[in-house]
């Protein structure tokens, strides 16, 4: 963006490009707001270092070394609501980084005056469009667009590195003045490749799986310029052009190289140009139709390659990965306890996705190994374009949503694991986590197991209260008692005791003891005592059939408490009868 240019905000011209107003800012100060749905990063004429995050809601975290951001040294919050993201930096050497960040429409980003850098891993968008302004700049990106993306170096001698680089539509570089070093490792063109150097000795290299979907454009223009489509490193293919290429050197003296493993179209067409001394090394293997080339073959092949990446590598840009997208997941080592009847744990808050390449997430899916359905779920909230669904027939947790990888790494980390059975699975099992991404996939498990707790015994007395006269002695207390175990199966004991009411010699409680139960009163105490490894039916027959009786000769009417109590071996359960004996009738 011209400097002379900046004036006050007017986005209408186009999405993502906005005029400044011209005005005295804070030295070393960056300004970070939102207008009319963008997000505006506006740097001052000094050397301004500035990195954008995403927030964990979805907004943009802006923090700035060395540099302060609206005044102030703290990085800034912004909220989420915004489509476009527009950076203007002014004069200076201005370093701006983009780590894991989506924008809904547009990214923009001037460079201005200065040898500028930008810095995008990650960096999910519609559209892009970078204009690096004058300076030796350098450009090292990984991003993605849904549709195209536009590059100007403009003037100076600048660096660009295309690493992974995913566009839905088409892809343009402008390399205007300067001497120019242009390398794209593993990227994908959707639709239209083009590429214009300008002016200057510029150098374009193409390796790593490259692929363009439609048409390709290369024009050296003036200069002694290198075009090269070739492998290097641990990738042994260069390239994958689907429709036709055009290759125009231009003028001066010009090599191009298209390796054996260049799949370019029968048919596609490259011109020397005006030069007299242009090589051609074409051992694609394929019929070109080659013009003005007054050399066959380019003497020290490698050695050209290799000094164009080692600029690069001196840059601090990394070009020695193959470019192609690459994603890992990897999961906390210690297994995840969960106890039961406990509150909803995180599945794992310490799982990292590493990428390279910008690959593009579609999906993750979270399962639990060998499900327990109607026990077991998994939950998560919606967050940061994230949406989630869990089956709960299969026991797979779905997330999807357009979001970065930095994204999916939040959202993974929030999902929790829930358990809601009283006698649960406590083998030791997996939690999957797979992540889908240009049509590979990234899987990690970590180990967990439900620590079981033993439930209690549930005795129900219904109806809670009896009344009987005398004249009905012996009764029978309970005979609609139920008795139930939310885990165990059998009964070790059980106790019929008498805690209010009781007179040691007169009241008597007696019970109709199956094979395997012992039974003994206490008289002295009241307490009805049975022993004895049996089904649960078994003893819920056993209770129903408890009575109380007084003697003949000494009985009293009067209000008396019975409490039933039921032991599976390590937990007792019980529940009270409220019996009241009336006079005889």
């Amino acid at each position: 963006m011209p400097h002379e240019n900046r004036r006050r905000l007017s986005c209408n011209s186009r999405p993502g490009y906005c005029h400044l107003e011209s005005r005295r800012l804070l030295a070393g100060n960056v300004q970070a707001l939102v207008d009319d749905g963008i997000l505006l990063i506006v740097g001052d004429g000094l050397a301004n270092e500035v990195s954008i995050a995403t927030s964990p809601l979805g907004g943009a975290i802006v923090t700035g070394t060395s540099t302060t951001i609206n005044g102030g040294s703290a990085a800034v919050t912004i909220d989420p609501g915004f489509g476009n993201l527009t950076v203007a930096l002014a004069g200076g050497n201005d370093e701006l980084t983009v780590n894991g960040f989506a924008v809904g429409d547009h990214f923009s980003f001037f460079g201005g005056e200065g040898a500028d850098r930008l810095t995008t891993r990650g960096l999910q968008s519609k559209h892009v469009h970078v204009e690096a302004g004058a300076g030796d700049d350098v450009l090292d990106l990984q991003l993605t667009t849904r549709k195209s993306a536009h590059i100007d170096l403009g003037e100076g001698s600048d660096l660009l590195s295309l690493n992974g680089v995913r566009t839905g539509r088409n892809l343009k570089i402008f390399a205007g003045g300067g001497n120019d070093t242009i390398h794209a490792g593993g990227t994908n063109v959707g639709r239209k490749l083009r590429v214009e150097s300008g002016a200057g000795n510029d150098e374009v290299l193409i390796t790593g799986q490259s692929q363009v979907r439609n048409r390709t454009n290369i024009s050296l223009g003036d200069g002694n310029d290198f075009f090269g489509v070739v492998p290097t490193g641990a990738s042994t293919r260069s390239g994958e052009f689907r429709g036709r290429t055009r290759i125009d050197a231009g003028a001066g003296d010009d090599r191009v190289a298209l390796d054996a493993t260049a799949g370019l179209r029968s048919g596609s067409e490259v011109d020397g140009g005006a030069g007299t001394s242009d090589a051609l090394q074409n051992s694609g293997g394929r019929q070109l139709n080659a013009t003005n080339f007054e050399a066959a073959g380019i003497s020290g092949l490698d050695a050209v390659v290799e000094s164009i990446l080692q600029r690069l590598r001196d840059a601090g840009i990394d070009v020695d990965q193959d470019g192609e997208p690459e994603l890992s997941v990897a999961t906390s080592t210690a297994a995840l306890v969960f106890t039961e009847n406990g509150a909803a744990t995180a599945a794992d808050t310490g799982i990292v996705l590493t990428a390279s390449g910008s690959p593009r997430v579609s999906g993750v899916e979270v399962r639990i190994g060998d499900f327990v359905a109607g026990q077991e779920t998994l939950q998560f909230a919606t967050s940061g374009g994230i949406t989630g669904s869990f089956n709960a027939t299969t026991g797979v947790m779905t997330l999807s949503g357009n979001a970065t990888v930095a994204q999916y790494q939040a959202a993974l980390r929030s999902v929790l694991y829930v358990n809601t059975g009283n006698a649960p699975l406590t083998t030791t099992r997996r939690l999957s986590f797979v992540v889908n991404f240009d049509g590979q996939t990234a899987t990690a498990g970590r180990d967990f197991r439900v620590v079981a707790v033993n439930d209690a015994p549930v005795v129900t007395i219904d109806p809670a209260t009896l009344t009987r006269p005398l004249s009905d002695l012996p009764l029978t207390l309970a005979s609609g008692l139920l008795l139930s175990d939310p885990d165990s199966e059998n009964l070790t004991s059980a106790v019929v005791t008498i805690p209010s009411g009781f007179i040691t010699g007169r009241d008597v409680l007696a019970v109709t003891a199956p094979n395997g139960m012992i039974a003994t009163f206490d008289p002295a105490t009241g307490a009805l005592t049975m022993t004895g490894t049996l089904p649960l039916a078994t003893w819920q027959a056993a209770l129903r059939t408890v009575t109380f009786n007084q003697p003949a000769t000494n009985r009293a009417a009067g209000n008396f408490t019975i409490r039933f109590t039921a032991n599976d071996g390590q937990a007792t359960g019980s529940d009270d009868l409220s019996l009241v004996l009336t006079a005889a009738v």
